[in-house]
């Protein structure tokens, strides 16, 4: 009766051992594409705040014209209808002190002069189409391409946090790109050309290989595995880890393509004051590139690492006519490679527009 007994007990063990090992979970399929149905319906939202930023985008650029005003109370009710709210903390408290900037700069009605210091050029002015603050900093760009982080990635954090259909659509619309990921920004190639981070992304990427693609491949991997259900969550959470990973690249590697922009044009002898701004102008736009990421909660670069190189960045008007300045440029990008683990071939293919040379 015993021994009954334990071969029942080793049967009844044996019997749950196989039953456990026979529960397993099919390897998740990944389609080729990103599947469109939900799309529109989920980003009604986003295309309102898109129209929000546009307003406030059109309107710092009236600044670029001399003897047109902008008002920073303008400006900043632009900005604190929906956007700031959405925001970092540091760019809530930046924006209103660059809009100010832009407000002074504007009124003075006068030229930026190129190559001179930060007295000499009181509250900033125009050269070359653009407005300069008195450090020869484009705060249009600082502003504009910093909420691309400040804004667009910092929401896209926030949604993939919980990581839903509908908030994965929302995500795909912040970065600027759509169901469709045509990899250009040509709307005579494309229906749905790629904006915003997208569009840059898409010009550091080549047609077959780079990071706008590996983003995709996160975006369609992360919906398969919420489409599949919670089996996938380990799938599911290391799409959304390569979103925001390739994401972030793709800001760092656009950096760098600014940076080599401006080492380029203010290399160049003789001079001219059409590079010269357009120099300052390529600066201020990696500036806001950069310090967009200041404060976002889920990112590589540390806001410490962010603050070195802002830091190594304050004043702009140093480098017109200073090539000892101009050279330090390239340990920036240097500190950018070392951050994000970039090669020697990755800096050169950054210096590209692959859109332009691939003719797509």
């Amino acid at each position: 009766m015993k021994s009954n007994i334990i071969t029942i007990f080793f049967a009844s063990i044996l019997i749950f051992s196989c039953s456990k090992d026979e529960v397993k979970v099919d390897p998740l399929v990944i389609p080729t594409t990103y599947e469109a149905t939900t799309f529109s319906a989920n980003t009604t939202a986003e295309v309102a705040l898109r129209a929000d930023y546009v307003a406030l985008e059109n309107e710092i650029k009236k600044a670029r014209v001399k003897g047109v005003v902008v008002e920073a109370t303008t400006l900043n009710t632009l900005f604190s209808k929906s956007i700031s709210g959405l925001s970092t903390t540091y760019y809530k408290t930046l924006v209103p002190t660059l809009n100010d900037k832009i407000a002074k700069a504007s009124k003075a009605n006068t030229a930026y002069l190129l190559g001179k210091t930060p007295s000499e050029n009181g509250v900033g002015g125009i050269a070359g189409g653009y407005l300069f603050d008195e450090k020869g900093l484009d705060v249009e760009q600082v502003i504009s391409k910093g909420l691309f982080g400040a804004f667009h990635y910092n929401q896209a954090v926030v949604l993939l946090a919980s990581p839903t259909q509908a908030n994965l659509d929302k995500a795909l619309y912040y970065f600027g790109a759509n169901p469709l990921f045509p990899n250009t920004n040509n709307a005579t190639k494309t229906t749905s050309p790629d904006v915003y981070l997208a569009n840059y992304a898409a010009r550091r990427t080549k047609a077959v290989s780079g990071v706008y693609l590996d983003v995709k491949a996160g975006f369609i991997k992360a919906q398969a595995a919420i489409k599949a259900g919670s089996s996938y969550n380990k799938e599911r959470d290391e799409a959304i880890e390569a979103i925001l990973l390739n994401w972030e690249k793709a800001n760092a590697a656009t950096i760098i393509n600014y940076f080599n922009d401006v080492y380029t044009k203010l290399s160049i002898v003789p001079s001219t004051d059409a590079l010269k701004s357009g120099a300052l102008h390529s600066f201020g736009e990696a500036i806001g590139f950069l310090g967009g990421f200041k404060g976002v909660s889920r990112k590589k670069i540390t806001d410490a690492q962010i603050d070195e190189l802002l830091a190594k960045m304050d004043n702009p008007s140093k480098l017109v006519g200073n090539q000892a300045e101009v050279d330090k440029i390239l340990e920036l990008s240097k500190s950018l490679q070392t951050i994000y683990g970039f090669s020697t071939q990755d800096l050169l293919d950054f210096k590209q527009n692959w859109i332009t040379l691939e003719e797509r």
